[in-house]
């Protein structure tokens, strides 16, 4: 781990004995990377160092070639309001930290052919996250409803996390880059067969072409295909958009769920 936090290295350290796992902390400001690279870990924990927080200590790993595929944990006081958008491949540990999610997030990174779930539960492939998910999930129709209202989206996407069905799991089982959480969702739940965001954005945007806000409509489209969803939500929370009126000067209001429900048609 990296950190000049003596309670959290002895508190970690508790944990890594108590699993089985060896740690060295590293508390140098100057020398922690090339410390790290006389020894490669398997896991790197990232805490404050000095003026930097974990997650510019996770760039700084980034931008060496030695140093960028070691997993890493970043422990965080709490998201800035800004962050860099490789940040949603990471795995966070938000404090405080408690001995059980820090053991289950490490096991998590550790085993990254799949994820562990909050009960402690291994989960390794499609086959075993099946009976699993689709109980949780309740049904395919169930699934469709939730995803095209954003505030229920939004309540199931916190809930699976909470239950360890986080989207860098969901992927690592699916080992598609290419769908949206919604693709995941359904083909490990209830077998579907899958389009692309590419796919997707595809059948948005013969909807969307002829339209007077397209140009707009585009961009948030190309976020989709790049980020899924929440890409295209961030678009929209940091450009403030605003979609052309459409019809007699009244603006059109209902102009993102009709989009949301051209990419989510089957």
């Amino acid at each position: 781990m990296v950190t000049d936090n003596s309670g959290l290295e002895r508190f970690l350290e508790v944990v890594a004995t108590a699993e089985g796992y060896k740690l060295t902390a590293y508390d140098q400001p100057n020398s922690w990377a090339t410390q790290l690279l006389q020894d490669l870990p398997d896991l790197v924990i990232l805490d404050k160092l000095g003026e930097h927080d974990s997650i510019a200590l996770r760039n700084a790993m980034r931008e060496d070639p030695n140093l960028e595929g070691i997993p890493a944990i970043l422990v965080l006081d709490a998201l800035p309001a800004e962050r860099p958008s490789w940040l949603r491949s990471e795995t966070l540990a938000r404090k405080p930290l408690t001995h059980r999610n820090l053991r289950l997030l490490i096991n998590r990174v550790l085993y990254q052919g799949g994820l562990v779930l909050s009960n402690g539960l291994l989960v390794l492939s499609p086959a075993d996250a099946r009976p699993l998910l689709a109980e949780l999930l309740g049904s395919s129709e169930r699934l469709k409803q939730l995803w095209l209202n954003p505030q229920e989206r939004e309540s199931l996407v916190i809930a699976l996390e909470r239950e360890g069905w986080t989207e860098q799991g969901l992927r690592r089982l699916a080992r598609r880059s290419d769908l949206d959480l919604y693709d995941m969702l359904g083909w490990l739940a209830f077998g579907w067969t899958v389009k692309t965001r590419q796919q997707r954005a595809y059948q948005a945007w013969k909807w969307a072409e002829s339209r007077p806000d397209a140009k707009i409509i585009h961009s948030l489209l190309a976020a989709y295909v790049e980020y899924g969803i929440a890409g295209m939500e961030k678009v929209l929370r940091q450009e403030k958009v605003v979609v052309a009126a459409t019809q007699g000067g009244q603006r059109d209001q209902g102009w993102l769920i009709r989009l949301e429900a051209q990419l989510y048609a089957d």
